[in-house]
């Protein structure tokens, strides 16, 4: 999802903003099992949230880097 946001210089901003929904529906097991099962289902989602989120940001990052140049390839082999 993307939205526009105005700011008082004029400018606009771009956000990105990532929803992560995770539904869990026990309905015949006890409440003890639910408890149980959320305790251990949880952590599992947030690790594996959180590895996905340094995936996004590892692919943004490598994207917004600028295209080496035929100069600046020149200079570092010059260097080394």
């Amino acid at each position: 999802m993307q939205d526009a946001l105005g700011v008082p210089g004029g400018e606009v901003l771009r956000v990105r903003a990532l929803v992560s929904r995770n539904r869990l529906s026990f309905p015949d097991a006890s409440a003890f099992t639910r408890t149980v099962i959320l305790l251990g289902m949880e952590p599992g989602s947030l690790v594996m949230e959180r590895k996905m989120l340094i995936g996004i940001k590892e692919r943004a990052e490598r994207h917004a880097e600028p295209p080496p140049t035929a100069a600046s390839a020149l200079k570092s082999e010059l260097r080394s």
